[in-house]
């Protein structure tokens, strides 16, 4: 029985998400390695389960990435200063024009107590 190349790369995608998996739990909340391994397990078998036959796409920009740029432009835009931001943050003036559309579109969020 042969295994077709994007079988054996698609091992080595679970493989990986267990490993990362588990050496945040272990790193950054201090589980043992034997405890970070069994979650890691659970974890990706959900994620198998759940997302089976499925492409999914993993965008090379983190998403913590992107809210920090549109922080910046909302904080530093003074009602003209397009291109000012778009040199400072190495970004184009759509760029900019972009974030502050979606900035306008968006709903207000009430803080409720």
């Amino acid at each position: 029985m042969t295994v077709r190349k994007s079988e054996l790369r698609r091992a080595e995608v679970v493989d990986e998400i267990k490993a990362i998996t588990c050496s945040v739990l272990q790193e950054e909340h201090s589980m043992t390695e034997d405890a970070a391994q069994d979650v890691a397990d659970s974890i990706v078998d959900g994620l198998l389960k759940s997302f089976a036959g499925t492409n999914i796409y993993i965008p090379s920009r983190y998403f913590k990435e992107i809210e920090d740029r549109r922080e910046k432009v909302e904080s530093l835009f003074n009602g003209d200063n397009y291109a000012e931001i778009a040199r400072a943050l190495g970004i184009t003036q759509r760029a900019v024009y972009k974030i502050l559309a979606r900035k306008r579109n968006r709903p207000l969020k009430i803080n409720s107590p």
